[in-house]
């Protein structure tokens, strides 16, 4: 972990300063008045690598309490600043954005506790084999279901007035809890595959018990917000 965390927190303070000196390019094309936002969230870039990596530890560890419990606090961190920052201090966008630092912050303090059942040595082991393909294939996908999540409401903000481009987000978001749901499952049997798939085991019969339930319910709570919708929810 120290050996991938300081190659995480180096790349990711590259990318974050490569953000800051693209932000006017990024801000003209989001049409915001200031810089301040994109460079706020590129500053907590390098702070979400290492709670990341962290997260992936304990998913691949399978200790889900201890992921779930790192994700709240964060989600609780993020909220209870934004109110606080928003409300007293600085109301604006940036603010907002700061309150995603402090986030991502206790992200990682919090994942500093919840591995303390990690053996500590004091001779920091190197990985004989760095599973470069495994790991480009999954951050592949991971950087495009970002954009699949993101990409629309980028486009949004470019294309449509202000309050067009706010009420559509707010929709989005919506849509999104459908997603946000169904990936609890995917989070959970990740790491089952790859242990298969280190194991030189078929993981086909798992993948045919967990498709029904990931399409399966998408389907449940879109209905459910048809029926809302119709009742005037």
């Amino acid at each position: 972990m120290w050996f991938y965390g300081k190659r995480l927190l180096l790349m990711g303070v590259v990318v974050s300063l490569a953000l800051m000196a693209a932000s006017p390019w990024i801000a003209g094309f989001l049409r915001i008045d200031t810089v301040g936002p994109i460079i706020v969230l590129a500053a907590a870039l390098p702070i979400w690598c290492v709670a990341l990596l962290q997260r992936g530890v304990l998913q691949g560890s399978q200790r889900f309490g201890r992921l779930a419990i790192s994700t709240a606090v964060e989600a609780l961190a993020k909220i209870a600043s934004a109110i606080a920052l928003l409300t007293l201090f600085w109301r604006g966008a940036t603010g907002g954005m700061l309150a995603v630092v402090v986030g991502a912050a206790c992200a990682v303090m919090v994942g500093s506790l919840m591995l303390r059942y990690l053996p500590y040595g004091a001779v920091r082991h190197i990985p004989r084999v760095h599973p470069a393909r495994y790991s480009l294939v999954t951050l592949a996908t991971l950087v495009l279901l970002a954009l699949l999540l993101s990409i629309d409401t980028l486009a949004a903000k470019h294309y449509m007035s202000a309050s067009a481009a706010g009420l559509y987000a707010g929709v989005s978001i919506c849509g999104k809890i459908v997603y946000f749901i169904t990936s609890v499952l995917s989070i959970y049997l990740f790491p089952l595959f790859s242990s298969h798939h280190d194991r030189g085991e078929d993981p086909r019969k798992r993948l045919g018990i967990a498709l029904p339930l990931v399409l399966g319910r998408p389907w449940v709570l879109a209905g459910v917000f048809v029926l809302g919708a119709h009742m005037g929810c």
